[in-house]
This record gives C-alpha cells, sequence and structure tokens, in this order.
C-alpha cells in the first residue's frame, strides 16, 4: 500500500495567499487554529480567513463585459462617410446611441472600450472641422449670438467661450468638449430653453436674496 504525505511542513503565513496550508491541519485535527488570531494578525475579517483557508484566489482581473460589441454594426454605420451627421465627440455619439438605440454602458466604459478599436478611435482623432464657431456667452444673461440670433445655455455658462457645431438645422454647443445643449436653428432673435430660463430664474432669485 503507497501511502501520500500531504502534510506541508512550511506553514509561515505572511498573507491571506497563505491560509491554503492550513487546510489539511484543519481536516485531520491534528492543529488548532485559531481564526479569530489569525484575522487580527493580518487585519482582515474572520471570514476572509475562513474563506482563503478553504481554497479561495483572489481573481488576477476583473471580469468587464465590452460594452462596444453588441453595437458594433451600428456604431461602424452612424460613423461612415455615408453617414451625413458628423459626431465630433464622442460624448455625442454616446448620447445619441442612448437615445436612439437603447444603449445603457455609462460614458467614462463607453470611451475606453471605443478607443480599443482603432477604426472608431481614428474616427475622433481627426482634426477639428472648419465650421467650429467659438463665442462667448453674455455676461449679463446665459445667451450666446450666432447671425444676430440669441440662444440660451446653462447659468454656469455666463462669461464662459463655448464652441458651436452647426449642421443639419442644429447648433451643438460644447464648452471645451463636453456637450452642453442643443438649439435647433431660428429666425427668432430669441431661442431660450426652458430648462435654462427656470435654472436663470433660480438662480436670480438666491442672488436677490443673499443682497
Amino acid at each position: 500500500m503507497i501511502l501520500i504525505n500531504q502534510i506541508i511542513t512550511d506553514i509561515r503565513i505572511e498573507s491571506v495567499n497563505d491560509l491554503y496550508k492550513l487546510k489539511p491541519f484543519l481536516e485531520d485535527g491534528t492543529l488548532k487554529i485559531n481564526k479569530s488570531q489569525i484575522a487580527r494578525e493580518l487585519e482582515v475579517d474572520r471570514r476572509t480567513v475562513d474563506k482563503y483557508i478553504n481554497g479561495y484566489t483572489k481573481p488576477e482581473t476583473r471580469n468587464c463585459d465590452d460594452c462596444i460589441t453588441p453595437f458594433y454594426d451600428t456604431i461602424t454605420e452612424l460613423l461612415s462617410d455615408k453617414n451625413q451627421q458628423v459626431f465630433y465627440y464622442r460624448k455625442v455619439l454616446w448620447q445619441y446611441l442612448v437615445d436612439n438605440h437603447g444603449f445603457k454602458g455609462v460614458y467614462c466604459n463607453f470611451c475606453h472600450y471605443l478607443r480599443k478599436y482603432p477604426e472608431f478611435d481614428s474616427y475622433f482623432r481627426k482634426s477639428r472641422p472648419s465650421n467650429t464657431n467659438k463665442v462667448t456667452v453674455r455676461y449679463e444673461t446665459p445667451m450666446f449670438n450666432y447671425k444676430g440670433c440669441q440662444y440660451s445655455v446653462p447659468p454656469e455658462y455666463i462669461d464662459k467661450i463655448v464652441s458651436l457645431q452647426v449642421y443639419d438645422g442644429y447648433i451643438h454647443v460644447y464648452c471645451n468638449t463636453d456637450f452642453i445643449t442643443i438649439h435647433q436653428l431660428s429666425s427668432k432673435k430669441l431661442n431660450y430653453i426652458s430648462e435654462h430660463y427656470a435654472a436663470t430664474a433660480r438662480k436670480s432669485h438666491i442672488s436677490g436674496m443673499s443682497i
């Protein structure tokens, strides 16, 4: 009869990753193990000690789904030269997918995985188009001027420089690379979005109360 000795003589415990060495002693009862003391010395929870003694190992990498794959064909079509709509910023593409194609991924993950596709990443690395206009939002009110007409932005952008992209009959407004709002081109002199008007009114009311 062949006897296999499974006793581990090296039982130096320096981290939770060494706790598996105690399992043979726990199973045959040759050594009394004080899990609470081990937990205090390793500064972990007692349940963590028990888990690692039973062979648990921490995954080296976190499993994370590529949120681009299910929408690859849609994104390819949207970014193709055949599409008249131009997506100058990743955030605009992300918002379009959320609004029109049921995309559920958060923006930071979307950007992370989008950069892993050279065909998509190169699209956004192109030089900015020549039809980009930079204007300063008026100091008195959150409005900017485009071809003689005034358009609103949220009040926090007062006295800031914003960029305008005009295509398909709409003005897309950005501050740096952050999308702010969108306006339909209009011949009206004043063009207010109701949310901007309400936010400006609230800010004016609070300012008046603090005086």
